[in-house]
């Protein structure tokens, strides 16, 4: 982006070596990232749409397997192996994606929060339905795919050890499901669902 002109150098950041402030040059340039972002993530974008509405009702049916799927069927259209490959922590672009696919659930998810306080800590992803049913998400990044079943199991029992459903209960949820998704490149292992000690799917 910056060698093509997408982005220039707007300042050099003072004590961070080889580090700098990047900005969008003009007002075209700014559109077209716009419309970009618009055209792949938005609800004007009916594939989109559909893979975050069968994630959000294989995760709202409390199916580990299911929710893998819908979540492999996007990674791979909508993801790159280098979105990862920058210094901020990885997991905060699994979270972003997730938030992304969620919106496109519109008319599933009714209430939805991003880093909500549940329990005794912060979930990553809340969202329920019209009233009765609650998924909590916790999100891991994993440097090699091997280590997704573990890290899956390790985001399950961070949402137990925190009591994280606890939090559903102001919400009105009966029935709560909890999910530990692990991802690493284009591929990811979740753990959870209905049965919560099950294998990652």
């Amino acid at each position: 982006l910056l060698f093509t002109g997408y982005l220039t150098i707007q300042q050099r950041i003072a004590g961070l070596p080889s580090t700098f402030e990047a900005r969008i040059p003009n007002e075209e340039i700014r559109e077209a990232f716009r419309n970009r972002v618009k055209a792949r993530f938005s609800m004007d974008n009916r594939q989109f749409a559909r893979h975050g509405l069968a994630f959000a009702r294989a995760a709202l049916s409390g199916n580990a397997a299911a929710t893998r799927r819908a979540l492999l069927a996007v990674l791979g259209g909508y993801v790159s192996i280098r979105d990862c490959a920058t210094r901020a922590p990885h997991e905060n672009h699994c979270h972003g994606f997730i938030n992304a696919l969620c919106a496109g659930a519109e008319g599933v998810i009714a209430h939805f929060a991003s880093n909500a306080e549940m329990g005794s800590g912060h979930a990553d992803v809340t969202f329920t339905p019209p009233p009765g049913i609650g998924v909590i998400l916790e999100l891991k990044h994993c440097q090699r795919p091997g280590e997704m079943p573990a890290a899956a199991r390790e985001a399950l029992r961070q949402i137990q050890d925190k009591h994280y459903l606890d939090g559903l209960e102001a919400w009105g949820c009966e029935e709560r499901f909890a999910f530990g998704i692990a991802f690493c490149g284009k591929s990811c292992a979740v753990a959870g669902g209905a049965a919560h000690g099950a294998s990652p799917a």
